[in-house]
């Protein structure tokens, strides 16, 4: 879909509501480069307020750089589908450097989900994920527990610092507000979002098990994401114990 000429060329937006039963699962590809899959949860280990409250968006900008998120809400999804519904306008409204950008960017998420908690007493909260890919180039901003990895030929590096924070920062004080990286990828490195439903005591996988899912170079990206979540959502294997949101990158 077209939005804006000449700012966006295509968008993906999967707000938590999608799905509205334990066990369901959708996986899509974007583009040969780029695929999204999201699960509620086969064998959830916590009572939810939303069967599903992870969020998911991808943009193709102008540029053909990639901005994507994955944001995963607490008591509700509201606050994960405002994150990944405000990504794009709050970045675009966004100046300075890229770094600048990212890091502006949340402070007017930040600030919506604020306003929307003060007028509605919605108690939802969120984690999010940011990342900005261009080329082999790659920025991100984060606010909480979801993770991000490369992986490349069979393993896994994880490159963000994980935290108790969340949107609205406010009602949030425990450690630093974000954490903020940049670095570049190897040609054929696979960048992956995951929500925290990738941990290990939630998909009963090891995260030096992530990479083996994207080793050969050659093989759809969708499928190889299909695999993986098939894998972290299986029941009779330990997984599927949360919501689990991922966004899978080809460099």
């Amino acid at each position: 879909m077209r939005v804006q000429e000449g700012v966006v060329l295509m968008k993906w937006i999967w707000p938590a509501s999608m799905f509205d039963e334990r066990g369901q699962q959708r996986v899509l590809s974007c583009r040969s480069d780029l695929a999204m899959a999201l699960a509620s949860g086969s064998n959830p280990m916590k009572h939810k307020a939303w069967c599903n409250e992870d969020s998911l968006a991808a943009h193709v900008l102008s540029d053909e750089s990639l901005l994507v998120a994955v944001a995963d809400a607490h008591f509700g999804g509201r606050a994960s589908e405002l994150c990944v519904q405000r990504l794009l306008p709050a970045f675009l409204a966004s100046e300075g450097l890229l770094h600048e950008r990212l890091e502006r960017t949340v402070e007017r998420i930040d600030q919506e989900l604020l306003d929307d908690k003060e007028e509605t007493n919605e108690l939802s909260e969120s984690t999010c994920l940011i990342v900005h890919v261009s080329g082999r180039n790659v920025h991100f901003v984060n606010v909480g527990d979801s993770l991000l990895f490369v992986c490349k030929d069979g393993q896994v590096d994880k490159k963000n610092a994980l935290s108790m924070r969340f949107l609205p920062l406010r009602y949030s004080i425990v450690g630093p507000s974000w954490d903020f990286g940049a670095f570049e990828v190897e040609e054929g490195s696979v960048l992956l979002l995951a929500t925290d439903g990738i941990e290990e005591e939630c998909s009963n996988l090891l995260y030096d098990e992530l990479g083996t899912f994207f080793q050969a170079e050659d093989e759809d990206l969708q499928d190889q994401l299909r695999s993986l979540l098939v894998r972290a959502d299986d029941r009779e294997q330990g997984g599927g114990r949360d919501n689990l949101g991922l966004i899978a990158i080809r460099c």
